[in-house]
């Protein structure tokens, strides 16, 4: 075997057992492992973490040993006993009391993501999504899914709101928008990436239009965001007239719907915009390089869950053009989501 063939082998590996990091980290973040250790602020033994987290202390040690190994905790030896303490990394993302933890998008892919992937010989043996086998098929469509439950409610919206919280502000710079002062966050929910708007352009207003069960739902888990300049508006995309305004925002809303839907509510969107305003779409672009095993990842879990997908640069132009806009404009920002933005010309 050669050293290239070894290399190889061991990646394959690696990719394998991704899924057992990922359970990993759901578990230490649902015991409160990393927690533990901020708020003591000093080394402790796998002895005394078991103690304080009431577990087995052959269990935690394994827990440590795997963060140990991704450089999520760093040990030492004191009195030939070895204690553990949390790296930065570890207390950015990984803790409750962080603004950018990610602890929320954790337990999102660990409590529905996974569930759905448990299907995927199914998924792709009928070319359709599963959410129906987890969620019962009066909740087969994605939405419905997600919220049918107060607790899978909760859980994805925490998970939205962890996503704008750590790239929303890299989404709402990723072009210049103060020019756009009424804008409309189409399928906003709870209102977490409207307060990145306000933030970086605080003479915007933005009006939330999303399902009523999306933002009642917000409200009943009091995730949903309170500012003057946020105004939340019930309504059906499809099926009531979407509020006019200067720039239309759409995070993550065309890669669960079916292309004949994505242009269905594209086009109302241009119907509706005020002219030379714009619609800005916050998606995963698919690529060609290696940077596409991410984005290839998450075409898979929006297959798995949903009748969407990703798009390439030319796809997303053709959709926008399709339904009217102009000038179309793609940042490929470096982080998760990329932006795309189609202008509306003046008449």
């Amino acid at each position: 075997m050669t050293s290239q063939e070894t290399l190889t082998y061991r990646e394959l590996f690696k990719y394998m057992d991704g899924f057992l990091i990922s359970k990993a980290l759901f578990t230490a973040c649902e015991l409160g492992v990393f927690d533990l250790l901020q708020e003591m602020n000093a080394p402790l033994s796998a002895n005394e973490i078991s103690q304080k987290l009431n577990t087995s202390r052959h269990g935690i040690q394994r827990l440590l040993n795997i963060f140990e190994s991704m450089q999520l905790l760093m040990s030492e030896k004191k009195n030939d006993t070895v204690c553990y303490q949390i790296s930065q990394m570890a207390k950015k993302f990984l803790t409750k009391n962080s603004k950018e933890n990610i602890v929320p998008w954790i337990k999102f892919y660990a409590q529905t993501v996974y569930a759905c992937a448990h299907y995927s010989v199914p998924a792709v043996r009928e070319g359709k999504q599963q959410t129906g086998k987890i969620f019962g098929e009066l909740n087969s469509e994605f939405f419905d899914a997600m919220y049918s439950s107060t607790e899978q409610t909760t859980l994805y919206l925490e998970f939205l709101n962890c996503a704008w919280n750590i790239f929303g502000n890299d989404v709402v710079t990723a072009f210049d928008l103060s020019s756009f002062k009424n804008i409309c966050d189409i399928g906003g929910g709870s209102g977490a990436l409207a307060t990145k708007i306000i933030s970086v352009y605080p003479e915007s207003r933005v009006t939330i239009f999303d399902l009523p069960k999306m933002i009642q739902g917000a409200k009943q888990c009091n995730l949903h965001v309170k500012d003057p300049r946020i105004y939340f508006q019930e309504g059906d995309f499809f099926q009531d007239p979407i509020p006019s305004a200067d720039l239309y925002i759409l995070a993550r809303v065309i890669h669960v719907l079916p292309k004949e839907k994505c242009t269905e509510l594209l086009r109302k969107v241009y119907e509706a915009c005020n002219p030379g305003g714009a619609v800005l779409l916050v998606e995963c672009i698919l690529k060609e390089s290696i940077d596409a095993l991410l984005v290839n990842l998450l075409n898979f879990i929006m297959f798995l869950i949903s009748k969407g997908g990703e798009y390439t640069e030319e796809e997303m132009t053709v959709l926008l053009e399709n339904a009217g806009f102009q000038d179309v404009e793609i940042k490929i920002t470096g982080t998760y989501f990329d932006v795309i933005i189609g202008r509306k010309a003046f008449k």
